[in-house]
């Protein structure tokens, strides 16, 4: 969770940066023109317009600016936000590869910790076979790890187990399961 924080800080500051932010050429706030359109409003609504494009697949995600504001919208402290962009988040779970998969590793793992009952919830209410593709993404980052899965697993569940109502932690507990079965393969498909 440590690199994704890592990466969200150079993500901002690449974004800040490419956008001209900081740069000395800028009219002082008395000066700006009031009919001008906000940057931030039309980045918000490019987002929107480039995340629906990829629930609708018109657009696969990929490492780029955008995805990666995409999974970061996934842990907005606005529910609303978060609404849209968790199924925004399972098309590009689906899709991922590469480096991709170690931030939609990462996301989803710092989604559950930050919003259990929610995230959990929202597991609950998947299909099979959906819970079963984010059990083998959210398994990836344990397994990249290099640490002992079985026990780096269960230490990251034990709070959040502890947090939700009971029938969340049995979903918890199941997630737990799978992620830790998911994790153990891949370290076995590396032995091989």
């Amino acid at each position: 969770m440590k690199a994704l924080s890592s990466w969200i800080c150079l993500s901002a500051l690449f974004l800040f940066v490419a956008c001209g932010g900081g740069s000395s050429d800028s009219a002082p706030s008395s000066q700006v023109d009031s009919t001008a359109s906000n940057p931030a409003k039309d980045s918000l609504s490019d987002l929107r317009s480039f995340s629906n494009a990829i629930l609708n697949d018109g657009l696969a995600p990929g490492d780029n600016a955008l995805t990666l504001m995409c999974l970061d919208s996934l842990l907005s402290p606005v529910r609303s936000v978060r609404d849209h962009y968790f199924s925004v988040f399972l098309v590009i779970c689906a899709k991922a590869d590469g480096v991709l998969t170690e931030l939609v590793s990462a996301t989803g793992l710092d989604y559950i910790e930050q919003f259990p009952e929610e995230a959990l919830g929202r597991v609950k209410e998947l299909p099979d076979v959906d819970r079963e593709m984010l059990s083998e993404r959210l398994a990836y980052d344990f397994y990249a790890s290099g640490g002992q899965i079985k026990s780096d697993v269960n230490e990251y569940f034990q709070d959040i187990e502890k947090a939700v109502s009971p029938e969340l932690a049995s979903v918890a507990t199941g997630l737990k399961k799978s992620i830790i079965e998911d994790a153990q393969e891949l370290k076995d498909l590396e032995q091989e």
